[in-house]
């Protein structure tokens, strides 16, 4: 079983929530295995988790989420406040013990 998970944490702009939200709702979409929260204390930061990605997997993911040239991705770029810059991403592995 893989336990590896992959955040990727930023703020919305405001006035762009709502194609923010379509944007999101067509991710999820094709990535079912994607979970998507927004902060209760603070509307319009928003964490994904990806769950089972291995460390390669993530690499190239990764790039591909920051690459203003991916069409997958890049329109989200002008949702996030402070662009790619503030598009903070992380991969874990699980701790054994």
């Amino acid at each position: 079983m893989k336990t590896d998970l992959v955040f990727a944490e930023y703020r919305i702009v405001s006035e762009k929530r709502e194609s923010y939200l379509h944007f999101m709702r067509e991710v999820v979409s094709r990535y079912p295995e994607t979970e998507w929260y927004e902060g209760t204390d603070q509307p319009d930061l928003f964490v994904e988790v990806w769950r089972g990605m291995g460390k390669r997997d993530y690499e190239r993911w990764k790039a591909a989420r920051l690459d203003p040239r991916n069409e997958e991705w890049s329109p989200l770029h002008a949702m996030i406040a402070g662009g790619t810059a503030k598009l903070h991403i992380w991969h874990f592995s699980a701790v054994r013990p």
